[in-house]
């Protein structure tokens, strides 16, 4: 039997997105569950790089950034993806955003690491996503990534360049180590 052609699976909308029940992402019009809930280490490093990016942030008082948890983000009309974390600069007047955050945390997970890596990795490319970051909690380790043409992995920067204003990073505040 052969595989199962893209043709032949429904395509859903934001339209339809927005009747669902649960914990969903739209991929290209295809729903992909988001069960079950996270674990604890991945709570907990979300929790971690949240309070963190935050403070960095508040560090910089004339930076009108945010860190934003698991909020849905509307990248186009068939697909909506839930980053962990993303940091959103300027005012934004609706609920869930539909432009390119400066800054997008995912945190690695054994049933999401391969959406992570090339599947959002992807979308987040195309949509202009400026940092990307892959969190791992099994080893404590953080990638940084950049947009330039592709992403590519680079050292832990001292600061960041967020849309609006460039951020100092102290690494000493948090315990992960950037690969």
């Amino acid at each position: 039997m052969g595989a199962i052609k893209t043709q032949h699976l429904p395509n859903y909308s934001i339209k339809d997105y927005r009747l669902w029940e649960g914990n969903w992402q739209l991929i290209q019009g295809v729903p992909f569950s988001m069960s079950p809930s996270p674990t604890r280490a991945h709570q907990k490093m979300a929790k971690d790089l949240l309070i963190w990016l935050n403070l960095m942030l508040d560090r910089s008082p004339s930076c009108k950034c945010e860190v934003l948890y698991e909020l849905d983000l509307l990248v186009d009309n068939h697909t909506v993806v839930r980053p962990d974390l993303m940091v959103l600069c300027g005012p934004h007047a609706e609920d869930y955003p539909d432009q390119a955050p400066s800054l997008i945390v995912e945190v690695l997970s054994k049933s999401t690491e391969q959406m992570d890596r090339q599947i959002k990795m992807g979308i987040y490319q195309r949509f202009g996503v400026s940092h990307y970051w892959l969190a791992d909690p099994a080893s404590g380790l953080l990638e940084c990534l950049e947009l330039q043409e592709t992403y590519q992995l680079v050292a832990q920067p001292d600061q960041i360049n967020l849309d609006e204003c460039v951020v100092d990073l102290d690494w000493s505040l948090l315990d992960i180590v950037s690969s």
